[in-house]
């Protein structure tokens, strides 16, 4: 128990590197004991004394940065010391230097201290905001620090004027850890903004005539006041540095925790320079960066009375804080930044139900949502979904589970929910206040019903929907039929501050115009935008050009003329100019997702010869990032930004337009389809890819638009050149084959995952007493009965070819799994086995420092026992790791696996073997076998373990809990000899020997029982992980034909294309083993969605493949892959 109440400690304390946390505890008057284990926060606190306040340390978990960890912890500590009044985020940053001799000539080893400057609370946060047409615009704004915090600076600048600041008394707590001193950092070098570090981990070889000229000062650290930039991503270019700077009024600092804490509770940053943000940056001054930083810390709380801290009670203001049921809920939104924002007249909190979408076009029906759910979001919580793909509804439950966890610890902590359920628990919580669920763009086949019980039905929680169904089904709330007209004086300003010109002489037209487009709002913004680009169009004759169209035409392109005449005058003046190529190319990809760094992508490649020339150009040179910015201005195009990113959107009416007329000009359409492909092939270079981790790199920014343009060519019959030569496979048809063994790796990876670990954590559920950290990783909800594999094997008696392809492969896949299961039985012993004896090692040794040698080299010995243990231990794993798989493989011989005899041994590797190695054939031909035959054993173990690759080292963990107990019984005895061995030595290299020599024969017996125990239950896990194995070799296989057909060599691309299919038959199949009683668990449910959407992915692209060879098209809609989900 903690020697005062958890009420009694009233200010926390945050790091974020260990080497912080060990700077803070150093700085404790008192240390306390530490609290007892709680099963709802894992978080390790540190408890003490600093001067006359009771503080709490805590640091973010080993290698996890940034704003949501940081968050977490705040919010956690909050919880368990529910009298915190503020907290201190202490730790190093990275320095804005200022020039030389002024008042923010910071230097490494400075502090800076956040307050409230240049219009910022005292911490901003750099890359949050949204994209306009003038650009990226921040905001947003942290809240300041506590008042008791600030007249304390107050006081800690007036002191440090007056020279009464004294760091040093604190940093003399450090003086014997030389880890800590300002001589071990090294030299404090300040390079010019544009030079660049030269190789290795210190400045030895960097120009030494480049760097800054500065004042020489002494070696005390100065504290600087001022505003602090925070963001996810580490600052290490001097030239962004100082253009951030610049565009926020000038930091003095850049870290990655500040604002995601500050959003969880009032806080004061204070960090120790340690580097300057630039390529220079290195490691070499955190240690005395970080005792600076906790030294300022402790220097500010001496100004603090107690009872100051007592009645300072801003906590529970905090914007974001998670409060106790009965008080005021937390408010989250997840609803994306929009381009545009209209008025919501008087829709208020009662205005839920369905909204009916009266409009073909949806776009103004988005907008009108999105205005109204950022209207609630002060009063509701508002959770966004677009429904227009499966994919998009469901990254909508990921984007709110992730909203959840950055303020509820209990939602955190429930880490192992899917996002479904994480979601459906936290709003059918009253204590969680209002909330509405506004789902977007739902299909129009799909049942209303089907998306109702997704989501609770409480009194405090509403749904509302966007739909085009013209028949009402009957809900619970109130049916609103949304107008897309706006009143005339409304409509009116619209025009106007979109112009910029609210002349009478502008006015007068722009009632014209407005009434000619009768109201509507995308007319209105389509009609402003063009007379402010086209400043030689008057607006009177712009309205008579629109009069004279509307009434010589009717409805156009499906879309009304109030849309489709406005938009017509867009298209045709950018017809045959770059934007107008852009735009028309970005149409015929995934219009509903063109993100940010697929467009940096484009500028990346060369420029291209040819027919296209022109169109490739448009959208590879540096300008297309202010065509985009045009499109904008033009209302073309919309900016958006969401948790994964900045993206592009092409709105449904422009691209319905601009597909329709294509269809009408057959040549324009076959430029931009070529274009279109020529530029997801560069981008993807196919030609390169013939390892499966490039594979997974070059793939998904393709991903999803490769199947948007095929849809629309084969739509449209309008196939893509193709090289006809018979022995090579088309440029087509070769980046869609490597998109679906893209699906086909990311859905089997995913099904080795589960079956093995799920396999695995039964496994030591039933042979392992655990520790509580272990006993984290087997939770009850993750362990059940796993199938003994997905797929059954046929016993009965097999072709030819089959018998001829098993052969072949038997002995390059017991090869490469046997060396997996070797390396992951090694990996996982060292990560854990030799931990068992260590600490009673060292105190071992340290007993028996007390005469002679042992006492005159105390230290040499710890470390000479320490490494000795360490080696004997490892040594023992390694020989008799090496002699299980030795006499396994001899007694598993593969000659008979494909024989089709029965099982014939009890050993879990021959069962898993020869289940893999039936799988992996399918029904071959002789055109397979052929193909096989093709290939030396030696290249297809270099195929198996591409595709096997470290994906086994996964169970690392599992395994490491497997190994954690391994020496326990035989401890004592080896502590005691150890003991002995060190009262007996009389020199350093017998000892070590001796010692090592030792320990390698106590441990060998144990060693040796559980080497087998782990293996047989890791090859339990690969036997039950057997169907998605095969398919991962399948998938390899299919890479290594593909390339060979690519050579001028091979069958021919039926034969891949038919491996192709045979995997995704295999993926359907397995995922249709899977028990029903299983699908109640969230693991296997979330397996089973993945594969689900996987293989509808592959599939459709096998069927738009076979269309633009000439065969048939079926049209896979979106409803299939929703009925799945829900």
């Amino acid at each position: 128990m903690c020697s005062f109440p958890y009420h009694a400690y009233t200010v926390g304390w945050i790091c974020a590197l260990p080497i912080e946390l060990a700077a803070a505890e150093k700085l404790l008057d008192e240390k306390h004991p530490s609290p007892p284990h709680d099963a709802g926060d894992s978080t390790i606190y540190t408890l003490g004394r600093i001067h006359a306040h009771n503080v709490v340390i805590a640091a973010l978990p080993a290698g996890r940065m940034g704003l949501s960890p940081a968050a977490v912890v705040a919010q956690r500590m909050q919880t368990r010391f529910p009298c915190i009044r503020f907290s201190l985020l202490v730790g190093v940053g990275g320095a804005v230097p200022g020039p030389s001799g002024t008042v923010h000539d910071i230097r490494l080893g400075d502090v800076v201290v956040s307050q409230p400057a240049n219009g910022h609370g005292g911490v901003v946060q750099y890359d949050f905001g949204k994209y306009l047409p003038s650009g990226f615009k921040r905001t947003g704004f942290l809240n300041s620090p506590p008042d008791v915090l600030l007249h304390a600076l107050t006081k800690l600048m007036a002191r440090q004027l007056a020279g009464g600041v004294d760091l040093s008394v604190h940093l003399d707590r450090f003086a014997h850890l030389p880890a800590f001193s300002r001589s071990r950092a090294g030299p404090d070098l300040l390079f010019q903004s544009g030079y660049q570090h030269v190789g290795g981990s210190t400045c030895d070889g960097c120009n030494t005539e480049y760097l800054v000229e500065r004042k020489e000062r002494g070696a005390e650290p100065v504290i600087h006041c001022g505003a602090i930039a925070s963001g996810n991503q580490v600052v290490r270019d001097a030239v962004t540095r100082d253009a951030i700077s610049a565009e926020l009024g000038g930091v003095l600092c850049f870290e990655m925790e500040a604002a995601g804490m500050i959003s969880s509770c009032p806080c004061l940053v204070i960090r120790g320079m340690c580097d300057y943000a630039d390529s220079h940056k290195n490691k070499s001054w955190q240690p005395y960066a970080a005792a600076a930083a906790a030294a300022a810390s402790k220097e500010i709380l001496s100004y603090i009375p107690e009872d100051d801290v007592a009645r300072d009670d801003r906590v529970g203001e905090a914007q974001h804080d998670l409060l106790p049921a009965g008080s005021t809920p937390v408010f989250l939104h997840t609803v994306p930044d929009m381009q545009l924002t209209v008025s919501v007249g008087t829709w208020n909190a009662e205005c839920i139900g369905r909204i009916e979408n009266t409009i073909q076009g949806d776009t103004w029906t988005t907008h009108t949502l999105t205005s109204l759910a950022n209207k609630l979001k002060d009063t509701h919580s508002v959770f966004w979904f677009s429904a227009k793909t499966p994919q998009s509804f469901q990254d909508g439950f990921s984007i709110a589970a992730d909203a959840i966890s950055r303020v509820d610890h209990a939602a955190s902590g429930r880490g192992h929910w899917d996002s479904v359920s994480r979601l459906q628990h936290w709003l059918s919580d009253p204590a969680h206040g209002r909330w509405l669920v506004f789902v977007d763009d739902l299909p129009d086949a799909l049942q209303l019903s089907s998306i109702r019980k997704l989501f609770p039905q409480r009194p405090l929680g509403g749904l509302v929907i966007s739909t085009s169904l013209a028949v009402c089904e009957a809900l619970d709330g109130i049916t609103y039929r949304l107008d897309p007209t706006l009143p005339p004086d409304e409509g009116l300003d619209v025009f106007s501050s979109v112009y910029g010109d609210a002349s009478s002489e502008v006015l007068v037209a722009a009632r014209g115009i407005v009434q000619a487009v009768n109201f509507h709002p995308l007319g209105i913004l389509l009609s402003a935008s063009y007379l402010r680009a086209y400043s030689n169009v008057s607006a009177e004759k712009y309205r008579q050009t629109l009069e004279k169209m509307s009434s010589q035409t009717g409805q156009q392109n499906d879309l009304p003329p109030e849309i489709a005449l406005p938009l017509s005058m867009h298209l045709d003046a950018l017809a045959n100019t770059p934007s107008g190529y852009t735009l028309a190319v970005l149409s015929l990809l995934d219009t509903d997702r063109i993100e940010d760094k697929f467009l940096n992508a484009l500028q990346t490649l060369e420029e291209n010869t040819g027919p296209c020339a022109q169109w490739l150009s448009a959208l590879t040179s540096p300008n297309l990032r202010q065509r985009i910015k045009t499109l904008q201005s033009l209302f073309l195009i919309e900016g958006k930004r969401d948790v994964n990113g900045a993206f592009y959107e092409v709105p449904r009416y422009v691209t319905q337009y601009i597909l329709q007329n294509l269809h009408l000009d057959h040549a324009t359409f076959h430029l931009a389809a070529e274009t279109a492909y020529t530029l997801l092939d560069s981008l993807a270079a196919p030609s390169r890819i013939d390892k499966l981790d490039i594979l997974d790199e070059a793939i998904p920014p393709i991903e999803r638009h490769y199947p948007a343009l095929a849809q629309h060519i084969c739509s449209l019959r309008m196939g893509i050149n193709r090289e006809p030569e018979p022995e090579s496979i088309g440029r087509f048809q070769n980046l869609g084959i490597l998109i679906a063994l893209y699906h086909l790796r990311k859905a089997a990876r995913r099904g080795l995952d589960v079956c093995t670990t799920r396999s695995l954590r039964g496994w030591l559920t039933k042979n392992r007493t655990l520790s509580d950290e272990d006993l984290e990783l087997i939770e009850p909800s993750l362990v059940d009965e796993v199938p003994p594999c997905t797929l059954a094997i046929s016993h009965a008696k097999t072709s030819a070819y089959q018998c001829d392809a098993e052969a072949k492969l038997a002995g390059p896949v017991s090869s490469v799994l046997w060396t997996n299961v070797e390396g992951l039985l090694v990996v996982s012993a060292m990560s854990r086995a030799w931990f068992t004896i260590k600490d009673g090692v060292l105190d071992a040794a340290r007993a028996a420092q007390n005469r002679g040698y042992a006492r005159e080299h105390a230290e040499e010995i710890e470390d000479a026992v320490d490494k000795a243990a360490h080696e004997a231990v490892m040594a023992v794993v390694g020989v008799e790791v090496r002699e299980y798989v030795r006499a396994a493989r001899a007694t598993s011989s593969t000659s008979s696996f494909g024989s089709g005899s029965g099982v014939g041994s009890a050993s879990p590797s021959r069962h898993a073997l020869k289940h893999i190695v039936r799988l992996v054939p399918g029904s071959p031909d002789e055109s397979f076998c052929a193909e096989i035959r093709e290939y030396s054993d030696d290249e297809l173990a270099t195929i198996v373990s591409d595709a096997m690759s470290h994906d086994i080292f996964g169970l690392t963990r599992l395994a490491g809990a497997a190994w954690a107990s391994v020496l326990e019984k035989d401890g004592h005895r080896i502590s005691t000899v150890v003991q002995s061995l060190v009262q007996q030595a009389t020199n350093m290299e017998g000892l070590t020997k001796t010692a090592r020599f030792t320990i390698e024969q106590l441990a060998r017996g144990a060693v040796r029982v559980y080497v087998r125990e782990i293996g047989d239950a890791i090859w339990e896990g690969v036997r039950c992980a057997g169907t998605w194995i095969a398919i991962m070799v399948r998938q390899a296989l299919s890479l290594a034909m593909l390339k060979r057909i690519q050579a001028g060599r091979g069958q021919g691309p039926d034969s891949v294309k038919a491996m192709v299919a045979g995997s995704a038959e295999m993926l359907r199949q397995g995922v249709s083993a899977i028990p029903g009683e299983y699908l109640k668990n969230w693991e296997w449910r979330a397996l089973r969605t993945v594969v689900v959407l996987r293989h509808r992915a592959v599939m459709e692209i096998l069927q738009l493949l076979n269309h633009n060879e000439g065969g048939s098209y079926d049209n896979i809609g979106a409803l299939e892959g929703f009925d799945e989900y829900i």
